[in-house]
């Protein structure tokens, strides 16, 4: 199984650089890797592809904006490359599918 964690220090970072409602996004979506709920193949809705791109690319930024290569840089980093990761699962698994929707509705 594949875990992720996020330190103390990393979560008041976060809070205090990006606000409570991505720190709590982020941490969820921790959760649901952790406890094997994240699934790639699941059914996602527009708007929570969206959401999980904009998570990675936030905390991508928040990463890149600090200046010096310290644990903390390194952990958000390490973090926005792993949602990253699953954003790009998500994406792909939605474009098979609309693919396949989309030469069905051809071939009708």
């Amino acid at each position: 199984m594949n875990t992720l964690h996020i330190s103390a220090r990393l979560r008041v970072a976060l809070k205090a650089n990006l606000g409570e409602i991505v720190l709590h996004a982020i941490q969820s979506h921790i959760y649901d890797i952790n406890t094997d709920q994240f699934d790639a193949r699941a059914n996602w809705e527009t708007l929570s592809i969206l959401e999980l791109s904009e998570m990675a690319h936030r905390l991508e930024a928040y990463a890149h904006q600090l200046e010096t290569i310290n644990p903390l840089k390194l952990e958000a980093t390490r973090l926005a490359k792993a949602i990253m990761t699953n954003f790009t699962a998500v994406y792909d698994v939605a474009m098979e599918r609309l693919a396949v929707q989309n030469s069905y509705h051809v071939a009708c």
